[in-house]
């Protein structure tokens, strides 16, 4: 356009447009990499449901201090304190640790 119609307001346009456009498809991204860095809860994952679900278990009595973060793309990290209502044995720990792990997949 510059050289066969001597359009030379063109290039300072595109530069814009594509500058902008940039902007635009980058924020998308700069947003999520903020979300994993700063070590926010995934959107997906809903904190009330999962204690609530893991409350449901006979042995459990209690469960606090409930957080839930994102490492990577595919990196979901989850970390809970559970209380227990009766003294259980290594292995029954185990197994509820198991079915635990079921409702969280």
């Amino acid at each position: 356009m510059m050289y066969y119609y001597h359009i030379f307001w063109i290039d300072g346009v595109l530069t814009l447009v594509i500058a902008a456009y940039l902007i635009f498809v980058s924020s998308k991204l700069l947003y999520k990499s903020i979300k994993v860095l700063m070590l926010f809860t995934p959107s997906s994952i809903f904190i009330e449901e999962i204690s609530t679900r893991i409350c449901a278990f006979s042995e459990v009595e209690n469960i606090h201090h409930v957080h839930a973060w994102q490492l990577s793309d595919d990196q979901i990290h989850f970390e809970a304190h559970i209380d227990f209502k009766n003294n259980l044995s290594l292995k029954e720990v185990n197994k509820i640790l198991e079915n635990i792990r079921e409702v969280l997949l």
